[in-house]
């Protein structure tokens, strides 16, 4: 085989807030076989682009190397990505694949958004947060406070009547 042929999208096996678990192993185990001793090793290249910043000369390379799969990290929360990838061997890198698009996931709400959001007093988005149930409306801050004890010591009552509506623990001690 003198240089690979242009393969098909990766296989994405997986999407978080700022990774990408991305495999080739069926490809890889298709074009090795076919692979002749002089050809070399099969090698594989995957280069990552954000889709707001569509420059033809702005791909990244995430990874290079031998493997059959990948995690990309680094990458923001809730942001669009192009992929692409090609194989090589020793004569030479084969063209590369077409652009997919991918889309990390939405990094999720913590106790550390529900503390922030009462201290800054922003009700809609503390109630928005709520709403999802992923935060704890226990979780201690690093003074040992929970958001309910946050907004009662600062007389926050909307924030306190939303927390408690929420779950929060009034007799919370942090146990």
């Amino acid at each position: 085989m003198p240089i690979p042929p242009k393969p098909p999208a990766l296989k994405i096996t997986a999407v978080t807030h700022q990774s990408l678990e991305l495999s080739w192993e069926t490809l890889h185990a298709k074009l090795t076989g076919v692979l002749s001793a002089q050809d070399g090793k099969l090698k594989s290249e995957v280069q990552v682009q954000r889709s707001d910043q569509p420059q033809p000369d702005s791909w990244d390379v995430a990874y290079k190397g031998y493997d059959t799969k990948c995690t990309v990290t680094g990458l923001s929360d809730s942001q669009s990505y192009s992929l692409r990838f090609r194989f090589g061997v020793d004569s030479g890198w084969g063209e590369f694949s077409n652009p997919q698009s991918v889309k990390t996931a939405r990094r999720l709400y913590t106790g550390e958004d529900l503390h922030r959001l009462v201290r800054l007093e922003k009700l809609q988005e503390l109630q928005r947060v709520l709403d999802t149930g992923e935060a704890n409306p226990n979780a201690p801050d690093d003074k040992g406070f929970s958001p309910l004890m946050q907004a009662a010591l600062a007389g926050k009552a909307e924030s306190c009547e939303m927390l408690i509506n929420s779950g929060a623990q009034v007799d919370w001690c942090g146990e």
